[in-house]
């Protein structure tokens, strides 16, 4: 049987270091993994390009991906493609498990069609560790019984987890904090929208500002995110921020335009594991985004809805 320095590692892009922080979190006390944080854009010590070769092809008894389509295309993630396409000619893909982080999900070209693929909007963050879990085992792993120190930092990192989530949820700034977090997402829609508008002829983004809103119009289409502290019962609840893509009726005889939603999200100001605030999708799936990760989010899901009606409509 084959000796591997990890049981599973974690190959992701910067914007799913969130999901994939709660993925290690929920393993790392039964199994050896690998997932590299906060530093993606540089290593310090180790000749990286090597490392993270050798973790991917062939240190690691399974290797998780996080897909999206620009995966593979930075610096990090080619050099970890490249090691896992160059051990899957020898072994296949059996030791992989991909799970696309968009909604509508999309996996490499390259990838078998057969291959199994993990479906995260459906089954969410426990499903995904129960998949990643049994995969370890098919390949021979075996979880590491706990010893009292583990059970004891465990039971620490809880409580202070707690604390921390308690204590966010029981102060009424967190509401103050959510509007100044709002007002990051429009920051970054903005500057967005101002790049594209600005570099790419043909795609001028018409914006709309509201005082907790803002709208962008891209060639019949629009991104409309709005921001909103709940209300329930006559009581505050939860701070909410929502993205929502609509189609511009194109019927010219109608006396007022017509908006056909096509896809609406739902996110509730909160912290993740790491303790970082942002915005959790009410989903399923539970996502994590910080607010620069979610207005990425939002400008690429408005380019793909764009991309697909002008594809569809090419003769």
């Amino acid at each position: 049987m084959q000796e591997f320095k990890y049981d599973v590692a974690f190959s992701f892009l910067k914007e799913d270091e969130p999901f994939a922080f709660q993925l290690n979190q929920l393993l790392k006390d039964r199994y050896e993994t690998f997932v590299y944080f906060r530093k993606q854009d540089q290593v310090v010590g180790k000749d990286g390009e090597q490392e993270f070769a050798e973790t991917f092809g062939k240190d690691s008894r399974v290797v998780v991906v996080l897909f999206r389509n620009s995966w593979g295309k930075t610096t990090w993630t080619r050099i970890e493609e490249t090691a896992i396409r160059n051990r899957a000619y020898v072994e296949g893909y059996d030791f992989t498990i991909f799970i696309p982080m968009d909604k509508d999900p999309s996996l490499p070209r390259w990838l078998p069609r057969p291959q199994i693929w993990f479906d995260l909007n459906r089954y969410g963050l426990q499903g995904a560790v129960t998949v990643v879990e049994a995969r370890i085992r098919q390949a021979g792993g075996q979880n590491r019984p706990e010893s009292v120190q583990d059970q004891a930092t465990r039971l620490k990192d809880q409580l202070a987890l707690k604390e921390k989530r308690d204590s966010f949820f029981g102060s009424s700034a967190r509401f103050g904090e959510a509007k100044q977090a709002f007002e990051e997402v429009k920051g970054s829609l903005n500057l967005t929208a101002g790049a594209i508008s600005n570099t790419h002829t043909g795609l001028s983004i018409k914006i709309e500002q509201g005082i907790d809103s803002l709208t962008f119009k891209l060639l019949g289409f629009t991104l409309s995110v709005y921001y909103e502290n709940a209300i329930r019962d006559d009581r505050l609840h939860h701070p909410r921020l929502y993205t929502r893509f609509s189609e511009i009726d194109r019927d010219q005889f109608k006396h007022q335009r017509q908006f056909n939603v096509l896809q609406t999200y739902e996110f509730d100001f909160d912290v993740d594991l790491s303790g970082e605030n942002g915005w959790r999708e009410t989903s399923r799936a539970r996502r994590f985004f910080t607010s620069a990760s979610l207005a990425d989010f939002a400008f690429k899901n408005l380019l793909e809805i764009v991309s697909a009606f002008i594809a569809k409509t090419t003769p």
